[in-house]
């Protein structure tokens, strides 16, 4: 049981968000790199996987980006 959740999550959540270092964008090597969240989002074919990657996008990521004092 303990492996049946994580083996039928990774294959979505790797379709889902697995592109994401694409939409990474950095001004110099030492930069820290900026999310390019609404390409991102654009990337995704369906409508409703869209849907959830923008929520995700706003919950995770952008938390991190809010404690980072980034806007």
């Amino acid at each position: 049981m303990n492996r049946v959740v994580p083996e039928a999550f990774l294959p979505f959540f790797i379709k889902t968000v697995g592109h994401f270092a694409k939409y990474i964008v950095r001004h110099g090597k030492e930069q820290r790199g900026e999310f390019q969240r609404t390409n991102f989002c654009k990337a995704i074919e369906s409508k409703s996987t869209r849907r959830f990657v923008k929520k995700f996008v706003q919950t995770q990521i952008g938390t991190e980006t809010r404690l980072s004092g980034r806007h």
